[in-house]
């Protein structure tokens, strides 16, 4: 599976805020506000990028290409590598001796909500409750598959379910990820990134992290 994202809105409040690091880095306020700010969203956005997590609510459009199943060779003796169905659902996700169930993890944990899903042919919107929109565009894609899909947001990553096979290789989706308010970031990352903060604000010749720290952001990693 090819996956491709990117941020499209940035969080409005950091995980962090100016008055919290200042306590933390043992600051007087405005010494260094400005500078401290600035490394709060540098150490958030590298703490994201090892992890896999949005540390705080954002909105993402991510790209999810599946990869085209084992073939062989077209001429010459045959080997073992045919094409082989069972290894094509395998890699979606797929139960090949039972219903079908079809899904996508979507790219930094956790997630909120979904705006959109979309194939290389179609987009489809999403109502506020999460469920498909079909009022006014079609319920049938140009393939004349019916889409019919559910989110998984207590999976880490979240998992889009689908409930018909899917013959569409290129999918794209709009959502919203991150800890918010509802669910606040847990203490041990808040405490990395502030380590990361720590150490930045120590360090501005651009001394390399300590390995103790970049194994416990590792340690985090939600695998997609």
């Amino acid at each position: 599976m090819s996956i491709a994202y990117r941020i499209v809105t940035e969080p409005t409040v950091e995980p962090v805020l100016l008055a919290e690091a200042l306590d933390y880095l043992r600051v007087d306020s405005g010494d260094d506000d400005a500078q401290i700010t600035r490394l709060i969203t540098a150490a958030r956005k590298y703490c994201e990028h090892i992890t896999g997590r949005a540390f705080a609510t954002q909105s993402i459009l991510a790209q999810l290409i599946i990869d085209k199943p084992l073939g062989g060779v077209l001429s010459g003796p045959v080997d073992d590598e045919q094409a082989n169905f069972y290894h094509y659902e395998q890699e979606l996700g797929a139960n090949p001796f039972g219903v079908s169930q079809f899904y996508f993890e979507l790219p930094m944990a956790p997630l909120q909500s979904i705006q959109s899903v979309g194939t290389q042919f179609t987009v489809f919107q999403v109502n506020p409750d999460g469920t498909p929109n079909f009022t006014n565009l079609p319920q049938i894609a140009a393939d004349g598959v019916t889409v019919n899909w559910s989110i998984d947001t207590t999976r880490e990553p979240g998992r889009v379910y689908f409930q018909a096979p899917l013959i569409v290789y290129r999918w794209q989706f709009a959502y919203t990820a991150g800890y918010s308010t509802t669910y606040p970031l847990p203490y041990d990352l808040k405490q990395d990134l502030m380590a990361v903060l720590a150490f930045w604000y120590d360090h501005r010749e651009g001394d390399p992290l300590p390995v103790g720290i970049q194994n416990r952001l590792i340690g985090h990693r939600a695998d997609w």
